[in-house]
């Protein structure tokens, strides 16, 4: 891996006001790994997951001759650039997080292809049924959806390998991990431009 301070490395002088990649739509992959789990409230219908969230996508202007990846590190240099824009839809509260360091990496391939990824906290809305309690069986999901772009513009996909995977040391006092599944929202969303307009999208 090869790592540059700021200013050192040519792709720095390519960085501000970075816009997104011409590639229309745009293939987004993303996946998690789930390392904590837990405090889930019935009264409040919510509960907490600490994971690390991870993306590709390809921007061909990032094209390099260097013969491994680029390693980005600095959050200086992750603010000039485009990123997707994904954001967790019933989330109540989230963060990231930057102790000691700002928790995050970024590679650029030869190719272009950008490899991200960061830690976040959520705290996640699920309603909870518990007619059958104490032998109840409850999905919750954690929804994902681009903040601006539509699916013209940006396709935003799991990773086709694994794309969920958690901590086996996960240990919940009330309930047992049957499954970690992957599937897709199926629906209309408004994304308002003005008072009175908005953009329709998947």
């Amino acid at each position: 891996d090869s790592e540059y301070p700021i200013g050192d490395h040519p792709i720095y002088k390519e960085l501000s006001n970075k816009p997104m990649p011409k590639q229309r739509p745009l293939q987004v992959n993303f996946g998690f790994y789930i390392e904590s789990l837990g405090n889930f409230r019935s009264t409040e219908m919510t509960f907490d997951v600490d994971m690390y969230l991870y993306m590709s996508w390809q921007d061909e202007t990032y094209k390099h001759n260097q013969s491994d990846y680029i390693l980005i590190s600095d959050k200086d240099i992750l603010d000039k650039m485009w990123l997707p824009g994904l954001y967790f839809a019933n989330a109540r509260t989230a963060y990231f997080h930057d102790v000691t360091v700002h928790n995050f990496n970024l590679f650029i391939a030869p190719d272009g292809t950008i490899a991200y990824g960061t830690r976040v906290t959520l705290n996640v809305a699920c309603n909870l049924f518990l007619q059958d309690y104490p032998l109840d069986k409850q999905v919750c999901g954690i929804k994902v959806l681009s903040y601006a772009h539509v699916k013209e513009e940006m396709n935003v996909t799991w990773f086709s390998d694994g794309p969920i995977r958690f901590n086996p040391a996960i240990n919940l006092p009330e309930f047992h991990i049957t499954a970690l599944e992957s599937s897709y929202c199926d629906g209309l969303f408004h994304y308002t431009i003005t008072k009175n307009s908005s953009r329709i999208g998947w």
